[in-house]
């Protein structure tokens, strides 16, 4: 498992690629960052999966596919 500790704060958008050989990834929170849109991407570029999270203070266990990457954006 790989865990990422988010800061304080995130820019509007933000991508997490998965470099290793499982897609278990734990996002851990440090405060309550609010909602963002994400699309997840396996290695050829295809969105596997879309929609909302809401990153409150807590770990969010994320499946990205090896060699994929979740791509965030703040809603507005």
């Amino acid at each position: 498992d790989q865990y990422i500790s988010l800061a304080e704060s995130l820019p509007p958008r933000i991508d997490i690629i998965n470099a290793k050989n499982n897609s278990m990834v734990i996002l851990n929170a440090q405060k309550d960052l609010g909602s963002y849109n994400y699309a997840i991407y396996n290695c050829l570029g295809v969105v596997q999966k879309s929609g909302e999270i809401n990153l409150k203070q807590q770990a969010h266990v994320i499946e990205i596919p090896v060699s994929g990457l979740i791509s965030l954006e703040r809603k507005k």
